[in-house]
């Protein structure tokens, strides 16, 4: 893993047509790019694949026709507990968001979201499930830049 400053917005705005060719033809899938300067410390290809493998995981939950959101974001989080972690501090999230026809709940032991936690964790981050009444929001939590130095 080679860990560089990066401003995962702009992965996300480069990525988009390959995105879009990711999702399933009956899912829309649209962009929020609300933190386009802010960076991380984290591998490039890795943030690439992760952003892959959240679509593919993101439509594999929905029968027929839904909808994919894909937000990066800055969160100021306070004492957010992720599994046994504790959070604090500004985040960058990257969230895929969920909405239609829900046929489950992605599971850990499902392949891609392993790949996408193992990445994730080795880059400093966390990942989170929240599961709502026909939504699930799959959140990737990273440090800022900043935060690291």
């Amino acid at each position: 893993m080679t860990r560089e400053v990066i401003r995962p917005a702009e992965t996300v705005q480069a990525m988009a047509d390959r995105l879009r060719q990711a999702t399933p033809a009956s899912v829309e899938l649209t962009l929020d790019l609300s933190a386009p300067e802010d960076t991380v410390l984290f591998d490039a290809s890795q943030l690439e694949t992760v952003l892959l493998d959240l679509v593919a995981v993101g439509g594999e939950q929905l029968r027929g026709a839904g909808r994919l959101k894909l937000s990066v974001d800055i969160e100021v989080l306070q004492n957010h507990v992720v599994g046994a972690v504790s959070l604090s501090g500004d985040h960058l999230v990257i969230a895929l968001q969920v909405e239609g026809e829900v046929v489950g709940t992605p599971r850990e032991s499902d392949p891609r979201l392993a790949s996408i936690q193992g990445m994730v964790t080795q880059g400093g981050g966390h990942v989170e499930i929240v599961t709502e009444e026909s939504r699930i929001s799959l959140r990737v939590l990273l440090p800022l830049a900043a935060a690291q130095d």
